[in-house]
């Protein structure tokens, strides 16, 4: 059974886990140690230090260090200074403001002179953990559970005890246990640490903590941890609990789980179940599980259930692009031109051909063999014999094939589907975006801004389509006003944005008002590198606002950029009438 985290990746993540908490826990018992002197700095000190607490908030650590060194002059007793400065020395190292060699012969000196408070301890964590200093860890550990025993301390031991020679002790998660006092919190690290030894433990505790706290995010927990750890019958009897709909959201991040742990026996079992609720988007999940494990009947099933049931391309593109894949190399299903209306975007038909490519890999990899060199031509195959020739079947068979997806035949074939979409009031963003792109390459500019248009109508707050459309009127005099306003929609939505801001800027350079415009071109004018066009209007701007030696900076910067050839002569020209001038 392959799992979505190896014990490699399992125990990084639980180290990581660990790493956190350690910056933000406090002490969890009463300290068994005494601090000498744990009061504030004294008078003289105070300036120093509270100029070092500053700089400190300010992520100026550097600074912080030579301050807080000064107020500890003037009290070298205090161990709030002292605590002070091993604390700013490791965010400088954490902050990547300092090296790690510095900090941790820091640290290893304070070692020896004072002791170390639950806070200080905690951070000496975090620096040792940082730097992999086994040693330090080791001592941070050792001090931790003699002297601030907590549910953290002992699973610092275990976690460090384990990742040594892969074992370690049960009952050092007990004592955490024990430290937990029926925090959920508590109980599920406890719990994710038992993963390592005992997953039964850790399901059970997870069980524990939801009872105590019935929290989404621990009932996906233990949906992760059984599906990973535990036996069909067990993640079979855990999703029975949920009801629909009122659990949807829990059944549908279960199977999700399922489906990426590969236990597509536990989904498939549940196909009556899935069946019955009706609802795509657990049906789908279901749709993958069948796909992948050849259960035919299920999938027989799931088409029934899709073709009985009004069309919703919304909904079910996800399962049809199963069924459509399937469909393609088994005559078991119906026709795959009986699943077209239930397609929503053109990243739906590209997936029936990623779907049929790891099929075909597990296939491979089950009778272990290489994968088939000649997919494509197998699927193309399979697509004529089984679809009539159409914007879908002409897709399928160039995506299917193509090196590159700069190839002219497939951006033709993808407009010509993106376009389908469109005109039915279907497409993802990508679909509009990908199809304006195209037209502008492609020079088709009527065709451009109708779809702009339309696109500006779909999604009346995207600024990208606002702006696009916008500056594509200021090229026509009866349109520019409209343009200019559909450009400020478009910065008050993104006012940071330089392109934006500088098609307002030229909007006002067109319409006279070059105070305006001068405004508005401040920030397209801090970009590095700007394109050519953006450097030209800069140049025509200022040129307005009488800043003729800035202006000629900008169009010689158009006349670098290659990749904007109309603008290049349009600032040569500029340049020519400027020195006849």
């Amino acid at each position: 059974m392959k799992t979505i985290l190896s014990c490699k990746q399992l125990l990084l993540w639980l180290a990581f886990f660990l790493l956190l908490l350690s910056a933000c826990a406090g002490p969890q018992t009463t300290p068994q140690r005494t601090i000498i002197d744990n009061s504030q700095p004294n008078i003289p000190s105070l300036y120093y230090y509270i100029s070092a607490s500053l700089k400190h908030y300010e992520g100026d650590f550097l600074t912080a260090d030579n301050y807080y060194h000064l107020a500890l002059e003037q009290d070298f007793r205090s161990y709030q200074i002292k605590k002070q400065i091993l604390i700013n020395s490791a965010f400088a190292f954490l902050s990547k403001q300092q090296d790690a060699e510095i900090t941790i012969r820091q640290f290893d000196q304070a070692r020896k002179e004072m002791m170390f408070d639950n806070d200080l301890l905690n951070t000496a964590y975090s620096v040792y953990s940082n730097a992999n200093n086994e040693e330090g860890l080791a001592w941070v550990v050792s001090e931790s559970v003699l002297y601030y025993p907590s549910t953290l301390s002992f699973l610092r031991k275990f976690y460090l005890d384990y990742s040594k020679n892969k074992k370690s002790d049960e009952n050092l998660l007990e004592l955490a246990l024990k430290y937990a006092d029926n925090n959920p919190e508590d109980i599920i690290l406890t719990a994710k640490m038992y993963t390592l030894v005992n997953p039964k433990r850790s399901v059970s505790l997870l069980q524990e903590a939801y009872e105590l706290e019935p929290k989404k995010e621990t009932d996906n927990l233990l949906s992760e941890i059984t599906l990973q750890y535990l036996g069909k019958e067990e993640a079979l009897k855990k999703f029975r609990t949920y009801s629909y709909p009122e659990d949807k959201d829990r059944m549908l991040y279960f199977l999700q789980m399922a489906n990426r742990n590969r236990r597509l026996e536990v989904v498939n079992t549940l196909s009556p179940i899935l069946l019955n609720t009706g609802d795509s988007s657990l049906i789908g999940e279901l749709a993958f599980a069948a796909y992948l494990e050849d259960k035919t009947d299920i999938l027989q099933e799931i088409s029934r259930f899709l073709l009985t049931k009004d069309a919703d391309p919304l909904t079910d593109s996800k399962v049809v692009s199963f069924l459509f894949a399937e469909a393609l190399f088994s005559e078991k299903l119906p026709e795959p031109s009986l699943y077209l209306d239930y397609f929503n975007s053109a990243q739906d038909v590209q997936d029936v051909i990623l779907y049929a490519m790891l099929k075909r890999s597990m296939q491979a990899k089950s009778l272990e063999k290489e994968t088939n060199i000649l997919f494509s031509e197998e699927f193309v195959s399979a697509v004529e014999k089984r679809l009539p020739e159409n914007v879908f079947s002409r897709y399928l068979k160039i995506a299917s094939q193509i090196k590159s997806v700069e190839d002219e035949d497939f951006l033709q074939a993808r407009a010509e589907l993106c376009s389908y979409f469109l005109q039915k009031d279907l497409g993802e963003l990508e679909d509009w975006t990908f199809l304006l792109q195209y037209y502008q390459n492609e020079g088709r500019e009527e065709e451009k801004i109708a779809t702009l248009r339309k696109a500006v109508h779909k999604f009346p707050d995207n600024p990208l389509f606002l702006n696009d459309l916008g500056y594509s009127l200021l090229d026509y005099p009866q349109f520019i006003v409209e343009g200019g306003f559909l450009i400020q929609r478009a910065v008050a939505l993104d006012p940071t944005n330089p392109y934006y801001q500088d098609s307002l800027a030229w909007f006002y350079y067109l319409t006279a008002n070059f105070s305006k415009a001068m405004e508005h071109i401040t920030i397209p004018m801090q970009m590095k590198n700007a394109p050519g066009e953006i450097s030209y209007h800069i140049g025509m701007i200022l040129l307005a606002n009488q800043q003729k030696e800035e202006a000629i900076k900008y169009f010689q910067s158009a006349l670098e950029d290659e990749q904007t050839p109309i603008y290049q002569e349009k600032a040569k020209k500029a340049l020519n009438e400027l020195k006849t001038d």
